[in-house]
């Protein structure tokens, strides 16, 4: 198949019409987000993570890569495309340990809820500040299914990957995001002998 298309892409280009390539490709496609999701194509950083309340959304702190740049972060598995999120880079205290050194092994996230994003929107418009955000269908937190009992996440720095990264924005804008998967609550279970 690959020998076919890229003979074509040299000839007429007609192949990439035809309903066989089309299915080849979206197949590759999702073999390709498949491969990502359980690790086996890209190598990220790990860290465990950490709340802070002074990152809003959208933000995260990994203390190695540099304050403002984008991070591509996943908490593994995930499902689908939405638990891959592209987040800005920004330093805050709840990295830091009591002697004010970094602490190793942590990403510290956002832990922002709907409520407390709604508070922030309209706090911004009640002063008049232009802004672009929005409530969004689902929180990072969400997305990701984190929660705080020692899970751990994976980082990248974009920019080492540009398409990859603009496929993740693309894909998670509100009209081309999967609709929200819900978090069931962990159940108790018993063994048969009582303990």
């Amino acid at each position: 198949m690959y020998k076919l298309i890229k003979a074509d892409l040299l000839g007429h280009q007609q192949l990439l019409e035809t309903e066989k390539v089309k299915q080849e490709l979206s197949r590759f496609v999702q073999g390709q987000w498949r491969d990502i999701a359980v690790g086996r194509t890209l190598t990220f950083d790990r860290g465990m993570i950490i709340p802070s309340k002074e990152l809003k959304n959208g933000e995260i702190c990994a203390t190695w890569i540099d304050e403002n740049e984008k991070v591509l972060n996943f908490r593994s598995p995930f499902l689908n495309s939405n638990g891959l999120c592209v987040s800005n880079n920004k330093y805050v205290e709840d990295r830091l340990a009591p002697d004010g050194t970094d602490l190793q092994g942590i990403i510290v996230v956002n832990d922002e809820d709907h409520k407390r994003i709604l508070a922030r929107i309209e706090a911004l418009e009640a002063q008049g500040i232009q802004h672009n955000e929005v409530n969004p269908l689902e929180t990072e937190s969400q997305r990701q299914a984190r929660d705080f009992d020692g899970d751990c996440i994976g980082i990248a720095l974009a920019l080492q990957y540009p398409n990859f990264t603009a496929e993740a924005e693309y894909r998670n804008q509100p009209e081309n995001a999967y609709r929200p998967t819900v978090k069931e609550k962990k159940q108790s279970f018993y063994l048969e002998n009582g303990s």
